[in-house]
């Protein structure tokens, strides 16, 4: 039975922050202890069928989380059918494994047929998407180096708007949340925030847009960008003047332009497009998720970083 291409990607590169969010005032549930990959991105601990602790990533520009090939034989599990995996370079054929349950902090998720990839590719146990994150919110404290995935803020639930905090709303369905108040050099984009990608990323039609008021952007450096399927694409690095996000502008933000299937996936190949990634992230002192409430939070550091305007 044919089945349709899953979306799983990671974004690498060679080149490449008041009061406390009212959110995490709600939470019931204790800080999920983390560290750091070497590639920056925040894991937490996650136990698969009762057995563990392992550690996965935790990457909202997922579709579906998915298991270390060493995970999957450690714990005994056998391959249930194939499916097409698609990555930022490439699709793959992959082996699915059944898991009963997947539990993280207070959280269980059951019956899951999670897609296998290589450790080597995914450097972490597995990877936790957006179908265990949707509804669900994904708290990043860059200051205490924590993550925390805890329930959404209810609807109706007011909370109060420090201006060192900035609320951003966000449209989507199945986790595919995006902004549109952002920009890069003053040219409005489609935006998402990803926990996967190293570095943050734009499309094609983003560079077009920017290259047009600004042609010093033609002289680039270039990137080599790979992803959890495996493959190479090359990309340009550019800098530009500015990114706003929201009220926050960022000067320090290079982006990696090229043209992936990633866009095309997610429907933004004809229109300036961006991924927020973990070099723009830890910017800030914390960044809040919240697929529950559509909106997304970001929380200037103590030194002002970056600028409030």
């Amino acid at each position: 039975m044919a089945h349709a291409p899953l979306s799983r990607r990671r974004f690498t590169g060679s080149a490449l922050a008041a009061l406390p969010f009212m959110t995490e005032m709600l939470r019931a549930e204790p800080p999920i202890a983390t560290v750091n990959d070497r590639s920056g991105h925040l894991s937490i601990t996650v136990m698969v069928n009762g057995r563990g602790p392992f550690r996965f990533i935790v990457d909202t520009g997922a579709d579906r989380s998915v298991l270390a090939d060493t995970t999957a034989a450690a714990l005994g599990l056998r391959p249930q059918g194939a499916v097409m995996l698609a990555g930022i370079i490439r699709t793959i054929r992959t082996e699915t494994v059944n898991v009963d349950s997947l539990a993280f902090g207070e959280h269980v998720r059951r019956d899951l047929t999670l897609p296998v990839l290589p450790r080597i590719l995914l450097q972490a146990d597995g990877y936790l998407g957006l179908d265990v994150l949707d509804g669900r919110r994904v708290i990043l404290n860059f200051a205490a180096n924590e993550l925390t995935i805890a329930d959404p803020v209810p609807i109706l639930l007011s909370v109060y708007h420090d201006p060192g905090i900035n609320v951003l709303p966000a449209q989507g369905s199945g986790g595919h949340l995006r902004t549109a108040r952002c920009s890069v050099d003053h040219h409005l984009v489609a935006a998402l925030v990803d926990t996967g990608a190293e570095s943050s990323m734009g499309n094609e039609a983003l560079y077009r847009a920017l290259l047009a008021g600004n042609p010093d952007l033609a002289r680039h450096s270039m990137i080599a960008l790979t992803g959890l399927t495996g493959g190479t694409a090359i990309g340009r690095l550019i800098k530009p003047s500015q990114a706003d996000i929201g009220r926050f502008t960022l000067t320090d933000c290079p982006i990696a332009i090229a043209d992936l299937q990633v866009f095309d996936i997610w429907g933004l190949a004809d229109r300036p497009a961006l991924v927020i990634g973990m070099n723009w992230l830890r910017l800030f002192k914390r960044v809040s998720v919240d697929y529950g409430r559509k909106e997304l939070r970001f929380e200037l550091g103590a030194a002002g970083h970056p600028t409030l305007v």
